[in-house]
């Protein structure tokens, strides 16, 4: 662990037009001087007072293949790296595994790695394909130098700070609290809670960034309630099996719904606050008790 630190050097990678120049632009210059509809290749003379102890260096570093030995070296200098992706272009995510991760445990082996979904704005857009942010949390458990994945748009500037902040964390602390840097549960809705080898159906009652309390539904333990402090130990119910559940009665042989069809179909459901308990229990096969309901309240 470093205890102080002067110059901290995080170098942001990934495919083109994925979002790090916009990134840095959000940081170095005002909202009205930044034309995202013309942005340069790159930016430079990105650096910062973070606070009075550390200084970042932001490095924006193109792809361009005939710079792959000048790359090893920044790769080499760097403290944190920080790989983009497009949340609206599955390919610049899959390029991450396929080009930077490679290029990675060969010239930069053992740095502390986040994954950036940028772009973040873009998924209110039901006509885009986005990435779930499942998949980069699936990709962290493949890879230990993956330390954090977080959410950010410049153009909303949603997590620009933040994400500054995960950086400097994954130096001074080595650690980064599980739940940072996503909007992936929130309060009210349904989870998988995964304890003692078992999944369980819980009620999501809080979110923080270093827990998330739920309450489960069965009743399984005398105490019923539980802090979730790992990542991997609570997972957001798929829309695709909330739907499987929801039109049981409609699929006597067992027919699934296509995932190409799920997003369509979710456009015409109520939002979260319809889903009263006596629902979710029919769903999951739980007998409904109205006490239950009140008293998990």
């Amino acid at each position: 662990m470093r205890k102080s630190l002067d110059l901290i050097n995080i170098m942001c990678l990934g495919d083109a037009a994925v979002g790090k120049t916009g990134f840095l632009a959000s940081i170095f210059k005002k909202p009205e001087d930044i034309d995202f509809e013309d942005m340069p290749i790159f930016q430079d003379n990105n650096t910062l007072m973070y606070n009075e102890d550390i200084q970042i260096e932001l490095w924006d570093v193109t792809y361009c293949f005939f710079l792959d030995r000048i790359r090893a070296i920044y790769y080499r200098l760097a403290d944190v790296l920080l790989i983009f992706y497009a949340c609206d272009q599955p390919d610049t995510f899959y390029s991450i595994e396929e080009t930077w991760l490679p290029q990675i445990e060969r010239d930069g082996k053992d740095k502390p790695i986040i994954l950036c979904a940028a772009k973040y704005d873009l998924q209110a857009d039901p006509n885009r394909n986005c990435v779930d942010i499942s998949k980069a949390y699936d990709l962290m458990k493949k890879h230990p130098n993956i330390v954090g994945v977080i959410q950010n748009s410049a153009l909303s500037r949603y997590h620009i700070q933040e994400t500054l902040d995960m950086c400097v964390h994954a130096l001074t602390t080595n650690s980064i609290a599980p739940f940072t840097g996503c909007q992936q549960f929130k309060k009210g809705e349904i989870a998988h809670v995964y304890y003692k080898e078992k999944c369980h159906v819980a009620e999501i009652r809080k979110v923080t960034k270093n827990y998330v309390e739920v309450f489960f539904i069965k009743r399984p333990f005398w105490w019923n309630k539980m802090k979730i402090k790992h990542r991997d130990d609570i997972e957001p119910v798929p829309l695709s099996l909330t739907l499987q559940n929801l039109f049981a009665d409609f699929f006597p042989f067992d027919l699934e719904i296509p995932e190409s069809v799920v997003g369509e179909i979710s456009e015409y459901l109520p939002d979260a606050g319809y889903w009263s308990w006596r629902k979710v229990c029919r769903m999951n096969d739980i007998p409904y008790d109205r006490k239950m309901s009140i008293q998990g309240r």
